[in-house]
């Protein structure tokens, strides 16, 4: 019951997001799904203004005795390159901090990162296209309860790789941001 509480209060937080931005900010912006460390499986969406943007991906990771569950907020700059479908440029920097937690009964981790990553989207046609970024990730907070198992992404080092892999989904509809180009 516990689960389903945290799941629910994440989706309603996702969605407050997504309508304050499409209705307030009028900005360019993506929804996406993937699998990186250190968010794990997540959700995300981004909104764009001309070369700026930020992101938010709340993450799980599934496992039998186990909650995961990661949460990211980030800046996007477009800097370089060139692509058919949008002006946006393709190559981009996306630093931001990470909030892991994992849970077992009484135990508890907490870790908060930052993460800097750069990053590249390639589109498939005017809506969809695929996104990946490499990075690093230093823990600046660790607190643990109880340490009495190994983890299968335990942080043994302060410094630690960043990679994400995913598919996006950019609404048609935006502000005066580049829009896609009509071929």
């Amino acid at each position: 019951m516990k689960i389903k509480k945290k799941l629910f209060f994440i989706c309603v937080v996702l969605y407050c997001l997504i309508s304050l931005s499409n209705k307030e900010l009028k900005a360019q912006s993506s929804v996406s799904v993937g699998f990186g460390v250190p968010e794990f499986f997540h959700a995300g969406y981004r909104f764009h203004k001309e070369k700026m943007g930020f992101g938010f991906s709340l993450g799980l990771l599934p496992s039998n005795n186990e909650f995961v569950i990661s949460g990211r907020a980030g800046f996007l700059y477009h800097f370089y390159g060139k692509r058919k479908y949008s002006l946006l440029k393709p190559w981009y920097v996306n630093p931001g901090v990470v909030y892991n937690s994992v849970e077992i009964n009484s135990h508890l981790e907490q870790y908060f990162i930052l993460d800097l990553r750069i990053g590249r989207e390639f589109s498939l046609n005017h809506s969809f296209g695929i996104f990946t970024e490499l990075g690093v990730a230093c823990i600046l907070w660790e607190s643990v309860t109880e340490k009495n198992f190994s983890f299968a992404f335990d942080y043994d080092s302060p410094f630690i790789p960043s990679i994400n892999l995913g598919l996006y989904y950019r609404f048609p509809e935006g502000c005066n941001c580049p829009k896609p180009r009509k071929y």
